[in-house]
């Protein structure tokens, strides 16, 4: 079993042998590939699939991905572009894919780097649904009032208590960096119009 695995490798073979297996984890194997990735390269003469030579032949392929630079025949295995492996996405999917989720397995220090094995909660990526459109983010969500990170009309409310003169913490914010959306020191009209924004999805504004 191929289990919680990343590679990064640079993977090169000129061989034309037929008894010749390049791929990003393992040439010959019969087994089970479960919650990796490989985002390297492969330079290969015979193309096969990504993760293994031949995903089809006795192997099951549950939750794994490969960057789509690499050419690749159809296997298992799902294809996914670095910037969406790096967006959080990725980590979300694989720490979702674990017996337990609440104990944290994969992270990320930013959301312009790729999932690493962490096990504080500060690296934990969240999904954050916000209009139509999910997304991730690390660590506290703006506009989540309530941290249950979901961005909503709940807290579309609060923000408009908090904008009126009740202040962040009578409005219902558990503090004033997940009101503060513009970044100018107070919650006013202007945030809980950018959030409004946000949830209707009316814009490409995120709350990050």
């Amino acid at each position: 079993m191929i289990k919680n695995c990343f590679s990064s490798s640079v993977i090169s073979s000129s061989s034309t042998s037929y008894s010749t297996y390049i791929a990003g984890f393992a040439g010959a194997f019969a087994g089970s590939i479960e919650d990796s990735f490989f985002n390297g390269t492969i330079t290969r003469s015979r193309n096969g699939s990504a993760l293994v030579y031949s995903e089809g032949f006795n192997t099951t392929v549950t939750n794994s991905y490969y960057i789509d630079t690499v050419f690749a025949t159809a296997g298992k295995s799902t294809s996914m572009s670095a910037e969406r492996m790096k967006s959080g996405e990725l980590c979300w999917l694989l720490q979702n894919g674990q017996p337990d989720t609440t104990v944290l397995v994969w992270g990320q220090s930013s959301l312009t780097s790729y999932p690493k094995f962490y096990t504080s909660e500060n690296w934990r990526v969240r999904k954050v649904e916000c209009g139509d459109t999910p997304y991730y983010n690390i660590g506290k969500v703006l506009g989540d009032t309530n941290g249950d990170f979901t961005v909503n009309s709940v807290d579309l409310t609060r923000f408009m208590k908090a904008s009126v003169g009740f202040g962040y913490a009578d409005g219902g914010l558990s503090e004033l960096t997940v009101g503060d959306l513009n970044s100018d020191g107070t919650i006013d009209a202007i945030d809980a119009a950018m959030l409004e924004m946000a949830i209707s999805g009316g814009t490409d504004y995120k709350l990050q």
